[in-house]
């Protein structure tokens, strides 16, 4: 059995070996039980997680006595030298394998949507190479640095990874950025469209989402929901295109429905307030003027302040009593029930089952 049969310059001899046992219609686990061998080996080996050892590559040559003495650790041995021969010429440095590591949950999302410049295929080399031009940066290494030209708002206590958050957020543009926009930005027609957006809580997420897409479209401000990741504790972005666009990113993390709207709010409470002009990364754990006033526009477009005050003052937290309320002030009751619990009048688990919770679909 000849080499080139099966080998290109920089493919894993896991690759072959699965394509080999594919020719001889054997499974991973029959070659388990004839190598001696545990099967998360033998799958290891064939995802190109794992190497060829020069003892695994004799009892491979008993399997397929038709292959030469050493074939399949003579492969291991090209490939090694073919890749390491690549990561010096393109200068791949130790901490963007590390890097690369960390960046698996949002990379196999792109491939999940079939883009071009990544594939499950590729090596880690070949990988690191397309990061770099998704992100626009020589090195993974640099991504911190680069990252500088947008808010976003995240949970209290929770650890932000630096390089997961900045592909998050090229993600938002990428695939938001997609979106044609016609209108520049304009505040006014926002604020006239604020009933509108406040009635979507009354709906569907599904038919939500494609109206508050349309209405803030026509407003100048690109939206769209985004995936949250691991390391990217995010609930919503803004950024300033410098075109006279806003690009407005929401996650579903956490899940909750009431905390999905509260940062649709606050988030266009900063658009209307003005905070997104030339405005540097911030993660608003700290309390500050903007995020005060934010949080307050969100909370009085939900509900009237003074009635919320006399509901709170009544003191009547049945489910019957923040059903009413809610009815009158035209909410859902799982955004009277999101106040209550944040301002301590309630405990978290307390009507948890009313509150809805929105599941990512791939």
């Amino acid at each position: 059995m000849e080499k080139n049969n099966y080998q290109n310059q920089m493919e894993h001899p896991g690759k072959i070996l699965a394509v080999m046992l594919k020719k001889v219609n054997m499974s991973q686990k029959e070659l388990a039980i004839r190598t001696g061998m545990t099967e998360k080996h033998i799958s290891t080996v064939i995802n190109g997680s794992r190497g060829i050892s020069l003892d695994f590559s004799k009892k491979l040559e008993y399997v397929f006595n038709d292959v030469k003495s050493g074939y399949f650790y003579n492969l291991q041995l090209e490939y090694d030298e073919l890749k390491q021969r690549q990561e010096e010429e393109n200068g791949i440095t130790e901490n963007e394998k590390h890097i690369l590591k960390q960046l698996k949950e949002p990379i196999d999302y792109i491939i999940e949507r079939g883009q071009s410049f990544i594939s499950a295929t590729m090596t880690d080399v070949e990988k690191i190479i397309g990061i770099r031009k998704f992100l626009k940066v020589s090195n993974l290494e640099l991504i911190p640095q680069a990252s500088n030209q947008t808010a976003f708002r995240k949970n209290k206590n929770t650890t932000v990874n630096q390089y997961v958050l900045s592909m998050w957020i090229q993600i938002c543009e990428y695939y938001a950025g997609r979106i044609e926009c016609k209108s520049n930005l304009n505040i006014d027609l926002l604020n006239n469209k604020l009933s509108s957006i406040r009635n979507l809580m009354n709906v569907s997420i599904n038919e939500a989402r494609k109206t508050l897409q349309k209405i803030l479209l026509d407003c100048g401000i690109i939206f769209d929901i985004v995936q949250n990741f691991k390391g990217a504790p995010v609930q919503g972005f803004i950024k300033n295109e410098n075109n006279n666009k806003i690009l407005m990113c929401i996650t579903i993390r956490g899940k909750r429905a009431d905390s999905f709207w509260f940062t649709v709010f606050h988030e266009i409470g900063h658009i209307i307030n003005g905070d997104v002009e030339n405005i540097k990364v911030d993660t608003y754990t700290d309390i500050n003027e903007k995020e005060i006033k934010a949080n307050e526009f969100a909370s009085n477009l939900v509900m009237n302040k003074n009635d919320y005050q006399m509901f709170v003052n009544a003191g009547d937290y049945t489910l019957n009593s923040i059903k009413r309320f809610s009815k009158q002030q035209n909410i859902p009751h799982y955004m009277t029930i999101g106040r209550i619990q944040k301002d301590g009048i309630l405990e978290y688990n307390q009507y948890y089952n009313e509150i809805p919770q929105y599941i990512w679909s791939k």
